[in-house]
């Protein structure tokens, strides 16, 4: 578990060693936590960038660069990021709007 900004986010590892720290696939968390929260949003076409679920909300959470990645696989780098600021991260879709993480490096 982690703690970001007062919200504890599970990891959705799979615990069979040859996967280890390989993230659950959008199936496999709906077959884990759907009975859980039936609510469950995903984004379309970011199923690759999945990282992890908050623990408390079941809210699926994203890598924004991963989903920066999926998008200049069809358009320049600004144009993904442009799109995704606007499209992506401007949408409210509900209490169960995904969680768009950025990503840190050192």
């Amino acid at each position: 578990f982690v703690n970001v900004g007062g919200s504890t986010i599970r990891n959705v590892y799979r615990n069979r060693p040859e996967e280890k720290n390989q993230p659950m696939t959008k199936e496999e968390i709906i077959e884990n936590y759907g009975d859980v929260c039936p609510d469950i949003l995903f984004a379309d076409g970011f199923d690759e960038a999945i990282i992890g679920t908050c623990f408390k909300t079941h809210r699926v959470i994203y890598s924004y660069q991963k989903c920066i990645d999926e998008l200049c696989k069809d358009m320049e780098v600004f144009d993904a990021m442009e799109y995704m600021d606007f499209n992506v991260l401007g949408s409210h879709v509900g209490d169960m709007t995904p969680i768009w993480l950025m990503d840190c490096s050192v």
